[in-house]
């Protein structure tokens, strides 16, 4: 994976990646910049220090362990479509990466629900979106209001996508119009009329 690593803020290229996705991850960082001219700002690793900072602190208040800034890894992957925030973990150091795309046009409460999410994948026995992880996030959701998401959709981060043309799958929902883009072949794509939109509507590929 590649991202921008906060305690360097430099670029981690895998050199096994091919040409065509190099350029995808630049196209992307391009369309970005050139957005933060007007309604988008570019997310950069200080952004995400800070704003860790501040769900660390929230997630704090609800008696559940958490590491400090200094005690993980934080990042920034330029190319990322299919999540929004991803946590790795490498025996005991843990690594959490957002989507810098979606992070750059997201509004700030919903890069903190997904911040926040990746934060309980820190917490023993939650790396997945288990017992144990769901017990974690009913915490946060009763002691704050907050209601973190096992997976997520932002309308804000799928216009940008359609906007820059940045997928390759694109699937609509015929009840409620609401579009999703995909950058890879998967069920969905294959066989949407399998399918239905959390409104209830049928899907198509378009």
């Amino acid at each position: 994976m590649s991202y921008y690593n906060i305690k360097n803020n430099n670029l981690k290229i895998n050199s096994k990646k091919s040409i065509d996705k190099l350029i995808y991850m630049w196209y992307n960082i391009i369309a970005i910049k050139k957005k933060s001219k007007g309604e988008y700002k570019m997310y950069t690793v200080e952004d995400l220090r800070r704003e860790y900072s501040e769900a660390a602190e929230i997630v704090r208040k609800c008696n559940l362990p958490v590491k400090s800034v200094g005690e993980i890894t934080l990042g920034l992957s330029p190319k990322a479509t299919r999540h929004m925030g991803i946590t790795e973990k490498r025996l005991d150091d843990y690594t959490i990466i957002l989507n810098q795309p979606y992070a750059s046009v997201a509004k700030k409460e919903d890069r903190m629900n997904t911040i926040i999410h990746e934060i309980l994948h820190t917490l023993p026995g939650c790396m997945n979106h288990g017992e144990n992880w769901k017990y974690a996030a009913s915490i946060v959701r009763k002691k704050t209001g907050i209601e973190i998401e096992r997976t997520g959709y932002n309308a804000e981060y799928q216009k940008y996508r359609e906007e820059n043309h940045i997928y390759k799958y694109a699937v609509v929902c015929e009840k409620c119009g609401k579009k999703s883009f995909f950058q890879r072949m998967s069920d969905v794509v294959k066989y949407p009329q399998l399918y239905k939109c959390m409104c209830g509507g049928n899907l198509h590929l378009i």
